[in-house]
């Protein structure tokens, strides 16, 4: 059975970047100057590409994120920008708010410490220490902090007593068996939102899979408080699964994010150990999607030995099916059958990853949470179905 490869998920929006965002992410993570800037015709091709960029970053938050580290690498390459005013008064106000948000969520995790919880920073939060070269590159607008189930009703009262609330939504976000991170926020505090993680992988939460990245953390300081987060191998596994997802505004921050850590720490990540865990939980077709469109895209160096292996992988059926399910690829010429599942996909019906590779259709649990409720099946039918959209 020949394998899935990344340019078969190509059509599938909200999924890959597009042309115009590969671009800006070629300036930001190519090593090569060249093939930085190659899809350019001329200077003036890519001085109206750029303010083209500059104007959408203004209503786009997801590319907002990413102009203050473009404006570092075009200057780096000693490419000037127009608007040079508007790039450095937004680096410096996420310099603000970056302050303003670690400020606050390092006294969280001392007080968790404190209880005698110990907190694990997961994403953004575990970056922006050492793997960028200056932490106002990468904004952060939520912190991620990862806690063992035991320790979640702790945590949570912690948060609460420190001034946070559980955001409402329509689903129970404390059960730990149907969603992996509880969020909360704090009134009057603008960016200042925690996700209580207690699972690394939404839409998997087999408690071996939790423990593997458990057994792989590393001591860091995160503005003047020693805590833990991923160690390498461990953290590039979690930014390659979490990063490639179906979402209603296509992600792209992963990819930089990814380039980072193997631009800072490759000699410290241990691919034997990576593969040994995707193949153990048939996340191996993953892991080859993601890291074969950052080699093939980006440049991305890979060991030899790994590239081959995830080229040469060859999925099992469940893991073929699981890959297409969870990114919603639908190829075309497929079957009747395929097409009914893609349809049943596509109107949310999600399952979940349970413990010895279980599947739970959540939104199926949702609709009957709201059925005991005494709600309508049309109610519950349309409760679940709007959750799902925007999951």
């Amino acid at each position: 059975m020949r394998s899935l490869d990344h340019t078969q998920f190509g059509h599938v929006p909200g999924l890959l970047p597009d042309a115009n965002q590969r671009h800006l992410l070629a300036l930001l993570v190519c090593q090569d100057d060249l093939a930085a800037v190659s899809h350019f015709s001329s200077p003036a091709d890519r001085d109206a590409w750029l303010a083209t960029v500059i104007e959408s970053g203004k209503t786009d938050p997801r590319v907002r994120d990413l102009l203050p580290l473009a404006y570092h690498c075009l200057s780096e390459r000693g490419i000037e920008v127009k608007d040079k005013a508007y790039l450095r008064s937004l680096r410096l106000a996420f310099a603000g708010r970056n302050h303003q948000q670690a400020d606050a969520w390092s006294k969280v995790v001392y007080q968790l410490q404190l209880a005698g919880i110990d907190p694990v920073m997961l994403k953004g939060n575990s970056l922006i220490v050492d793997y960028y070269d200056d932490p106002t590159l990468r904004p952060m607008t939520d912190a991620d902090i990862l806690v063992r189930i035991e320790d979640q009703g702790r945590a949570g009262d912690i948060l609460q007593t420190l001034g946070f609330s559980k955001v409402a939504l329509d689903q129970d976000t404390t059960n730990p068996e149907f969603e992996h991170a509880t969020p909360y926020t704090r009134a009057g505090r603008e960016w200042s939102d925690i996700d209580l993680h207690v699972h690394v992988l939404s839409k998997c939460h087999a408690a071996e899979i939790d423990q593997w990245f458990f057994n792989q953390l590393e001591e860091y300081e995160f503005y003047g408080v020693k805590t833990h987060r991923l160690a390498p191998t461990a953290l590039l596994t979690h930014l390659l699964l979490h990063g490639l997802r179906h979402s209603s505004t296509t992600p792209i921050r992963w990819i930089v994010d990814c380039h980072h850590v193997l631009h800072h720490r490759a000699d410290d990540i241990n691919w034997r150990e990576m593969l040994s865990f995707a193949k153990q939980h048939q996340f191996t077709l993953r892991l080859s999607l993601a890291l074969l469109y950052l080699h093939d895209e980006f440049g991305s160096m890979l060991p030899t030995d790994v590239e081959e292996h995830l080229r040469w992988h060859r999925p099992r059926h469940f893991e073929r099916m699981e890959t297409t399910f969870l990114l919603k690829r639908f190829p075309e010429g497929a079957s009747l059958l395929s097409r009914s599942l893609y349809l049943m996909r596509s109107m949310s019906w999600r399952a979940c990853r349970m413990r010895g590779g279980w599947y739970i259709p959540l939104d199926f649990i949702r609709v009957v949470r709201h059925l005991i409720a005494g709600r309508s099946v049309r109610t519950a039918l349309v409760r679940a179905w709007r959750y799902g959209k925007n999951n």
